[in-house]
């Protein structure tokens, strides 16, 4: 594997762990975004350097949150995967799910707790819940539209706006 696309492999597998994925699944990830067509789970396991079991448990991990598909190819009995159509759109309604649950239990914690006589130790802590309610109320409308921005793209190259400049 050429030296730049193992490092890209390896830093996305050390940082995927941040985001709560194992750090093969990571790495399997991260080679499915260059590799882009069909990989066997025999080639994932060599040129990775990963155990078939290893392969197996990400590639499962990987489709059950919308990040890797399954595929064939005929005459041929092996199962292969790919990335599914919008991968990264599926990251973000993952990640945005999970913000959305957040925010909804901290609005429910609210809503139990502000008449309720909580003793000096929880002073001020319906004002916390009220601020990262609020907090969470804008991550999530950020979230949506950076999603709905993400999706209207279909296809086309989406360029990062930093400081008011596209790169």
């Amino acid at each position: 594997m050429d030296p730049a696309v193992q490092e890209f492999v390896e830093r996305i597998g050390m940082e995927t762990q941040c985001e709560d994925l194992a750090r093969t699944a990571g790495r399997v990830f991260a080679y499915m975004v260059l590799r882009g067509g069909p990989s066997s789970g025999d080639e994932l396991a060599s040129t990775l350097q990963i155990s078939r079991g290893g392969v197996s448990m990400s590639t499962r991990y990987l489709e059950s949150r919308g990040l890797l598909e399954r595929t064939g190819r005929p005459g041929d009995q092996r199962v292969y995967y790919q990335l599914p159509e919008d991968p990264f759109g599926n990251l973000i309604e993952q990640s945005l799910e999970h913000r959305r649950r957040i925010r909804d239990v901290t609005r429910e914690a609210r809503i139990a707790l502000q008449d309720v006589e909580l003793g000096p130790e929880f002073e001020g802590g319906v004002e916390r819940l009220e601020r990262m309610e609020a907090f969470y109320d804008l991550v999530v409308g950020r979230m949506e539209t950076g999603l709905k921005t993400w999706r209207s793209a279909a296809g086309e190259v989406v360029t990062r706006q930093v400081d008011g400049t596209a790169s």
